[in-house]
């Protein structure tokens, strides 16, 4: 499996912007491997049976689902909460 440039970034991006909401965090390690999971489950799921590039789209569509660190704090999208319990 190979991942789009544009995709790529984005979705380092998206996990430093995970660890650095979560760097006073007790256990920020395991949860950030916990979100990591769910991501790679969630891109799985949509990847499956396209084909051999992960797109940008597939990784936008994918942190749509999950929500930013922001939205979690303001209580808006509950992928906080799924990802402590995965």
């Amino acid at each position: 499996m190979h991942a789009e440039e544009d995709a790529y970034h984005v979705l380092l991006r998206y996990l430093e912007s995970i660890k650095n909401h979560l760097r006073t965090t007790e256990g920020r390690d395991e949860i950030l491997a916990d979100i990591e999971s769910r991501f790679t489950e969630l891109l799985m799921e949509r990847w499956l049976g396209k084909s051999n590039v992960i797109t940008l789209t597939d990784v936008q569509e994918v942190i749509q689902i999950l929500g930013s660190p922001g939205q979690w704090m303001e209580g808006s999208n509950d992928a906080f909460s799924e990802a402590e319990s995965v």
